[in-house]
């Protein structure tokens, strides 16, 4: 079974620790705070990469990422 990434957990983390989406595009590397925006919203797909670094950013563990 495939996991998903919980989206609206991402989102509600960032939204309580004050990060903007430039402050998430520069912590994972993208060139465009609209890069991460799209994958916030779903419309593209975190890297694998990207997830350790997501985790530690919103002090989520990486296991609580999935849903």
């Amino acid at each position: 079974m495939k996991k998903q990434i919980n989206l609206s957990l991402i989102k509600k983390k960032r939204l309580e620790l004050g990060f903007s989406n430039e402050d998430m595009a520069n912590s994972l590397g993208l060139a465009s705070p609209d890069k991460y925006f799209r994958r916030e919203h779903g419309t593209y797909k975190f890297q694998a990469a990207e997830l350790p670094a997501l985790s530690k950013k919103l002090e989520i563990p990486l296991e609580k990422i999935f849903i």
